[in-house]
């Protein structure tokens, strides 16, 4: 029995949210390609120009930063993004590599 008597708990009002979050996960997840599909030449670290990025978010609501790793060299750029949206983070990406020579940035 819960604290009112009643046998039935009481709904979870998170639920919904935790519905929605999976099937925004789910819905995401089909986009990625995994590791696998990675060129033989970004494996081996051996070519330049070949990035890993992430998009580190923390607790407190709003503030994020991007960082980009050049997987040669020991390069990393950071940046806040302007939103967690995709076309912004993008452009933020695009606009972090121009000033890097060609053979650094391949797109």
């Amino acid at each position: 029995m819960t604290a009112g008597g009643s046998i039935c708990p009481a709904p979870n009002p998170n639920a919904a949210g935790a519905a929605r979050s999976a099937a925004l996960r789910s819905a995401s997840s089909k986009a990625r390609r995994p590791l696998s599909d990675r060129p033989a030449c970004a494996t081996d670290r051996q070519v330049p120009g070949h990035w890993e990025a992430a998009l580190m978010v923390f607790a407190h609501y709003g503030p994020a930063i991007l960082t980009m790793h050049e997987r040669h060299s020991p390069v990393l750029l950071a940046a806040r993004p302007p939103s967690k949206a995709a076309q912004p983070m993008a452009r933020l990406m695009v606009q972090l590599l121009k000033p890097l020579p060609q053979a650094c940035a391949k797109p």
